[in-house]
């Protein structure tokens, strides 16, 4: 009989916590103004339909703020040079040398280099990839350029030669084949 009580009390002591719960949370509303909405969505990477410029102007124009920085990188990296560096440059020109040439529109020679996108890599794994070869000079600005204009999704599994130099809009269309 005792135990009738003590169920009956923890179900209306339920109901009442439900209750109380409810009417907090309604009262409890948080909102953002449409200035704060706006300033999140465009760090998040929301574009406006009338702004000028396409994904890849904005991504050249992130990529001109940070070239200081890694003009200074490559700098230091210079600077801090080994005998076994210049071992590995020698050996990265053989391999340039071994993936080929090709003219580019100026008529200069320019260096192309077969890539192979193997199944189930990720776009930030891919950048990585064309960054250690050598074909992109940012993986990361790479990936988000990949990911903002929603390529990321239509890379191809398969072996391309892509020519040293070129946009990233370029080097995208190639991997998805296009």
């Amino acid at each position: 009989m005792k135990l009738k009580y003590y169920l009956r009390g923890a179900g209306i002591a339920l109901i009442i916590i439900s209750i109380i719960w409810m009417i907090s949370s309604a009262f409890s509303t948080t909102s953002m103004s449409k200035a704060q909405i706006e300033s999140e969505a465009k760090k998040l990477g929301m574009v406006y339909p009338e702004e000028k410029g396409t994904i890849a102007d904005k991504m050249e124009s992130e990529d001109d703020k940070n070239s200081e920085d890694d003009a200074a990188a490559q700098a230091n990296a210079t600077d801090n040079a080994t005998g076994t560096d210049a071992n590995a440059t020698d050996v990265n020109a053989t391999d340039a040398n071994a993936n080929g040439t090709d003219t580019n529109v100026d008529g200069a020679l320019a260096e192309t280099v077969e890539f192979t996108i193997s199944r189930g890599e990720t776009s930030s794994i891919i950048s990585n990839h064309l960054q250690e070869q050598g074909i992109v000079d940012n993986a990361e600005a790479f990936d988000k350029f990949l990911t903002l204009s929603n390529d990321d999704n239509f890379l191809q599994p398969g072996t391309y030669t892509i020519t040293k130099g070129s946009t990233f809009d370029e080097i995208a269309n190639a991997l998805m084949g296009k």
